[in-house]
């Protein structure tokens, strides 16, 4: 009887067990309704098809990683390109901005990273990406002094402290984590520079796995030798594994030559701030030697201006004095010209007295010598006229 119950209580159902199962049930109806979902969607044959089937699914109000895989390969599979009229890029524009949240940054961050890696753009493409680019960039709402980090090789490490600090906000979300990270590369990929590209993806990098791995670089003068040694232990590293495989050397030897680029750039950096800098300190020589020159040429200026002002001076001083004098002559020379012409007059008056009364005793005279006093009063007559003319 015991053993019975024993064999019974064997076979009893494990609560934890049937759990298990039921969610193994669950994921595989899922994975079972994700594949039949996705073998519903045909290849589209025109544009017209892809833009009306991407409408359609963009309709669906559940969508699941296979969905958004399909969705993905249909605008980015390289042997269905189509050339679209303006109504159509509208179309798919739409569709593409208007994916589910979930998958939204997941959708853009692959269409981008595809037509980016492809040689010469995918054509269904063409005339799209910048207004797919443009609104993750409104997604980000970037600081200006963040998104010139991002986009130029500028400010390592003011990106990366941002980055880090935003990604310690998001902690609490994976989701919300990747789909930053998901964002900024697209951005970075559809509006950086190359040189940006390569460099930014390093610290977006660094940031997500919180490391420091490339900020002991940007904080300290890095040498070939210190990164070669890196390189080597990273290698033996790799190959004492019991099983290397191919993609992780291929990831490897990306690593290296970033990291070794990152080393050639800091070093061509420097070499061409110290160019600029000797460029600088020799403009700044000339202009000092040209300012110095100046304020030289501003002082005897100065001086010479001081002087001709105390020769202005000392010749105003004698005109005024001149003047003075001039003003003493003309006054007495016109007084005495008025004394000169006075006494003249006086002298005159006198003589022309005298002779008018001479010429009162000719006409006083007898009468018996009216010839004789008539001549001499003619001729007393004629000597007040000279007198006059003169």
């Amino acid at each position: 009887m015991v053993e019975e119950q024993s064999k019974k209580s064997s076979h009893r159902p494990n609560p934890l067990s049937l759990e298990r199962e039921r969610k193994l049930a669950e994921t595989k109806a899922k994975t079972s309704q994700s594949r039949k979902t996705s073998s519903s969607w045909l290849e589209p044959k025109s544009a017209q098809e892809l833009c009306d089937q991407l409408r359609e699914m963009v309709q669906k109000k559940e969508w699941d990683k296979s969905l958004s895989e399909h969705f993905i390969h249909v605008v980015v599979n390289s042997k269905k390109q189509y050339q679209l009229n303006s109504k159509q890029k509208s179309s798919l524009v739409d569709s593409i901005l208007e994916c589910p949240l979930k998958y939204r940054a997941l959708v853009h961050v692959s269409i981008l990273s595809k037509n980016f890696i492809s040689q010469n753009g995918l054509r269904t493409l063409d005339g799209v990406t910048t207004k797919i680019i443009n609104f993750i960039k409104g997604e980000l709402a970037l600081e200006s002094r963040i998104e010139d980090t991002l986009l130029k090789v500028q400010g390592d490490e003011l990106l990366l402290d941002w980055l880090k600090k935003k990604l310690k906000v998001k902690a609490e979300s994976l989701p919300k984590k990747l789909d930053l990270i998901r964002n900024l590369i697209s951005y970075l990929i559809g509006a950086g520079e190359t040189i940006a590209i390569s460099s930014r993806l390093d610290i977006i990098l660094e940031a997500f796995t919180d490391s420091n791995y490339l900020q002991q670089y940007f904080r300290k003068e890095i040498t070939l030798e210190e990164i070669t040694q890196h390189r080597i232990k990273a290698i033996v590293d790799l190959f004492g594994l019991d099983k290397p495989t191919n993609t992780e050397s291929e990831r490897l030897i990306l690593f290296g030559n970033s990291i070794h680029n990152l080393f050639v750039y800091q070093v061509d950096t420097i070499s061409q701030l110290r160019d600029n800098f000797e460029n600088e300190r020799q403009t700044s020589h000339k202009k000092d030697k040209r300012i110095t020159d100046l304020e030289n040429r501003y002082r005897e200026l100065e001086n010479e201006i001081t002087q001709i002002r105390k020769e202005l001076e000392y010749e105003q001083d004698k005109l005024k004095q001149e003047k003075i004098l001039y003003e003493q002559l003309k006054a007495s020379s016109a007084a005495k010209i008025s004394q000169q012409r006075n006494s003249a007059l006086s002298q005159m008056k006198n003589r022309i007295e005298h002779e008018l009364q001479k010429l009162e005793r000719c006409f006083n005279a007898k009468a018996d010598s009216f010839a004789e006093n008539s001549q001499m009063g003619l001729e007393i007559i004629n000597d007040i006229k000279d007198r006059l003319s003169e």
